[in-house]
């Protein structure tokens, strides 16, 4: 019964890894801002995590440009 228990877990965890994530779950709220293009306009986002959950549940479309906020 134990070997059972731990095979299940490890199938489990297996299962579990973060590339199985469709989308980010949560971002920190560190202000590391990173500018992306959709390819039309410019847009500055607080994170990285926070472009990719933009693209993820929004169905965005902005790739990274560079580090910092995008210029005015």
């Amino acid at each position: 019964m134990a070997l059972l228990a731990i095979i299940l877990l490890s199938v489990i965890a297996c299962a579990a890894t973060a590339g199985d994530l469709p989308c980010p779950e949560v971002c920190t709220l560190q202000y590391d801002p990173v500018c992306a293009t959709d390819g039309v306009v410019f847009k500055t986002f607080g994170n990285l995590c926070l472009l990719n959950l933009a693209n993820c549940y929004q169905g965005g479309h902005f790739t990274l440009v560079s580090a910092g906020e995008c210029p005015h």
